[in-house]
């Protein structure tokens, strides 16, 4: 019988151990070419709100989809060696490669009484956790998001996790006073809402943004986003096929087709009414549309606008083609 007892013991704690290994395989690191800091050299501390680069890794073989938390120890004092408060901010998903981004603010910040206010990314940042996601980061530029790669920096998290938590730093006992925002992507529980007194100087002010979604690029969140992944104008006979993908698409009401004679023309709406949104939050469309009113041998220019429930507009591209004669043979 004790055997049996001792057996089951050490069969349970094996598996315990073996639980804990588990879950704590995955190790994620900033990578330190992206800290925006000399840690030698104090005249590149610049205080402001950065996107560091993390990567993930399980005995060295980069893991996806993860995202990992990071705590942040704001400090105070002459040598900054007092710890004020802990804030936590998470990564954007980890890509194929075991890349994610994540959005801090960095302090140097020197108040009235000579004492600072302190976040440096060598010492007050460090990765405490994480799990997995199935959610997909997204980088975004002025005409085309695309699916996150390992040497584009990402911008947004598009169809994952319910909101966005946007938190103020504002420190007031210097002058001028300095503030700075930054948010993250995670769920509601862990995004500590309210105003919180760090010091008499230091006030930490966060928001929970059930729609929202993080600009890590930025550090605010955003409320609409059409993550397109592609955008396209195929000549014919007199005629131009315009066809786009989106992966997700929050918020979105429409699209219209804008086109001009030139790059830098006027571009004007050519569909009479909106086209409808087809997808969400979670998915996305694909949509076409033809322009028949194109004389053959010139070339055109076009450019795709969505329109967000609340009216307002972003435009992509533009995208060109010349319609020809000879396209009708090959259709």
């Amino acid at each position: 019988m004790k055997n049996r007892l001792l057996i089951a013991t050490l069969t349970c704690l094996v598996s315990m151990l073996c639980a804990v290994s588990f879950a704590y395989a995955t190790q994620c690191s900033i990578v330190p070419s992206s800290i925006p800091w000399d840690q030698s050299d104090q005249g590149t501390w610049i205080s402001g709100v950065y996107q560091l680069t993390v990567e993930c890794t399980d005995n060295d073989v980069p893991v996806p989809g993860y995202q990992a938390e990071f705590s942040i120890s704001l400090m105070e004092g002459a040598t900054w060696e007092n710890k004020i408060y802990t804030l936590t901010v998470y990564s954007t998903p980890t890509n194929s490669a075991g890349i994610a981004y994540i959005m801090v603010p960095l302090l140097q910040v020197i108040k009235n009484d000579g004492k600072y206010i302190h976040i440096c990314p060598f010492d007050d940042i460090k990765c405490t956790g994480g799990g997995s996601s199935s959610s997909q980061a997204a980088p975004r530029n002025s005409s085309v998001v695309a699916p996150l790669t390992s040497t584009t920096p990402g911008c947004l998290n598009t169809n994952t996790l319910p909101g966005c938590c946007e938190t103020t730093i504002t420190v007031t006992c210097c002058s001028p006073i300095r503030s700075f925002t930054y948010c993250t992507t995670t769920t509601a529980d862990k995004c500590v809402e309210g105003m919180i007194q760090a010091d008499p100087c230091t006030t930490i002010n966060t928001t929970w943004k059930p729609d929202g979604i993080c600009d890590y690029c930025i550090g605010q969140c955003g409320s609409t986003v059409i993550a397109l992944s592609s955008f396209t104008a195929q000549p014919g006979n007199g005629s131009i096929t315009l066809n786009w993908t989106t992966e997700t698409e929050m918020d979105n009401a429409g699209f219209n087709i804008l086109r001009a004679e030139s790059e830098n023309g006027e571009y004007v709406k050519i569909n009479t009414a909106i086209i409808p949104a087809k997808a969400g939050a979670t998915a996305g469309a694909s949509y076409q549309f033809i322009d028949s009113n194109a004389q053959n041998r010139k070339t055109y220019y076009y450019k795709l606008e969505d329109i967000d429930l609340n009216g307002s507009a972003t435009q992509h591209g533009p995208q060109s083609a010349t319609p020809k004669w000879i396209y009708s043979f090959w259709k």
